[in-house]
């Protein structure tokens, strides 16, 4: 996913005209599914993803999915802060939400702003 962003980011810095970059974008994301089939296949078939990925890709979703990642590790960081209870990370968490969303992404993902 990451490899994908990184690939679009230098595509729209380009300069290329518009149907050529829609162009080569629609060939990065399918090339996106294919590795993703290919895992698949590693995987002995098991398809956590197939609903994931029969969207409509596009940015926004690989935003989503860098964003997740890399807030990942601050959540875990917040859970063991409060010892593992579930009930005092929800409370952190309710916390945090209370903060502008700047703040939030510094905490919680170690950026101003999510990726």
């Amino acid at each position: 996913m990451n490899e994908t962003r990184n690939h679009l980011r230098t595509l729209y810095a380009s300069g290329l005209p518009p149907p050529l970059m829609r162009e080569r974008k629609r060939l990065t994301l399918e090339e996106l599914r294919g590795g993703y089939a290919a895992l698949k296949v590693q995987w002995g078939g098991h398809a956590p993803f197939d609903a994931w990925f029969a969207a409509d890709l596009n940015n926004a979703h690989l935003a989503s999915i860098a964003t997740y990642f890399a807030c990942v590790p601050g959540f875990e960081r917040e859970l063991k802060a409060v010892g593992g209870s579930l009930p005092a990370f929800y409370l952190r968490v309710r916390e945090l939400a209370k903060l502008d969303r700047q703040q939030r992404d510094l905490l919680v993902c170690g950026t101003s702003q999510a990726p």
